[in-house]
């Protein structure tokens, strides 16, 4: 008589434990995504902030030294190309640029150019360092 209560008790037990770790497992399940969430995140954020502060301004020729340049300077072309463009106006705290206008990095500073004639429209010096 004892012996089939103890196999149905030992039933009932390993029974019950799959159900009782279920939540168990979710919950270590929902603990892991976020995890990897925050991981990728963190990613993104420093390509974000890699991209934005960390690179190097590279001049557009040899020999080029900078100096500082007023509002209605002509640009050569090669320094508003969109290799030295800046889209992500929001970052910067700058408005979007109207028709025909560019934001672009001029070693330190932050220039407004016409992009039709190169000329300055606004300067913000020494935005990057």
């Amino acid at each position: 008589m004892r012996t089939p209560i103890l196999i149905a008790l030992a039933a009932a037990t390993m029974l019950s434990s799959p159900a009782v770790a279920r939540p168990h497992d979710r919950h270590h399940r929902a603990e892991r995504q976020h995890e990897r969430h925050d991981r990728d995140r963190n990613h993104y954020n420093r390509r974000d902030r890699d991209r934005h502060h960390y690179r190097a301004y590279v001049a557009p020729y040899r020999n080029w030294n900078y100096r500082r340049v007023p509002v209605g300077y002509h640009l050569r072309r090669d320094f508003y190309a969109p290799r030295y463009a800046i889209t992500d106006y929001g970052y910067y705290g700058l408005r979007a640029p109207g028709r025909y206008l560019r934001w672009v990095r001029y070693g330190p500073d932050l220039l407004l150019v016409d992009i039709r004639y190169g000329r300055v429209v606004q300067v913000i010096p020494g935005r990057f360092y």
